[in-house]
């Protein structure tokens, strides 16, 4: 049973996607509060945690989100750049990648205080999971 509701949740995060995507820009709120669902769902959270935890996770896709601005400049001309230009996108790289490991380092102390740390795994495997199937529809 906890299968098939399980799947329910994925497909309705998925639709919630789709239809935000047909509008223009997916809304980004929604989509984390539906997999703030999936995971509640997933890891059997009580009330409590749920409401403790929905909070601090949607402040941590926030952050997280903001590290990844889209810029289609940046893959216009991709053949034509120069060295210093590449040089500045690979520094740039590393920076947000520091960033992105910071905030995860964070939010895992917060997160800590209210799930195991089975469970905060659960989590990072399940927005794997999200994020490629999210990616394979966007295809």
């Amino acid at each position: 049973m906890k299968k098939y509701i399980l799947f329910f949740l994925l497909t309705l995060s998925l639709s919630v996607c789709a239809e935000s995507l047909q509008k223009g820009r997916p809304d980004f709120k929604q989509i984390v509060e539906k997999r703030f669902d999936v995971i509640a769902h997933e890891l059997d959270l009580d009330k409590n945690k749920f409401n403790a935890l929905k909070p601090i996770y949607m402040e941590y896709c926030r952050k997280l989100g903001g590290l990844f601005k889209f810029s289609p400049e940046k893959f216009k001309n991709r053949d034509q750049r120069t060295d210093e230009e590449i040089e500045q996108d690979f520094k740039a790289d590393f920076t947000r990648a520091r960033k992105m490991v910071d905030i995860r380092e964070t939010y895992y102390n917060k997160f800590r205080k209210y799930l195991t740390p089975r469970q905060i795994e659960k989590i990072y495997d399940i927005e794997r999971r999200e994020q490629r199937m999210f990616h394979k529809h966007r295809k």
